[in-house]
């Protein structure tokens, strides 16, 4: 995999701590920040798929989807009203094109 170089600046405090942490771990600081970057990737992910699960379980509960254009409707609705459950703020983790049905 190719690595790119980055540099970023956080309060002293969590320095220290990222650096104690990494040497806990017999890992680097670089190794560290990077599995902290994939886990919230993942989670991101996770977070987002559980919002279009529950936009799709609304929906459905409620009896809409025989006519698309409606249905396409109910779903961006559904996803807002499942993001705010899942308080997921509007536009987060939404990717090129939001919700499609």
């Amino acid at each position: 995999m190719r690595s790119e170089k980055i540099s970023v600046s956080v309060p002293a405090e969590l320095a220290l701590w990222a650096r104690r942490e990494a040497a806990r771990r017999h890992a680097t600081l670089s190794g560290l920040v990077c599995q902290a970057l994939e886990t919230l990737k993942r989670e991101t992910h996770a977070k987002n798929a559980e919002v279009y699960a529950r936009a799709v379980l609304l929906m459905l509960a409620e009896g809409y989807g025989q006519d698309a254009e409606k249905a396409a409707g109910y779903v961006r609705r559904y996803v807002q009203k499942a993001r705010r459950m899942a308080g997921v703020e509007p536009g987060e983790g939404e990717g090129s094109g939001g919700a499609r049905p």
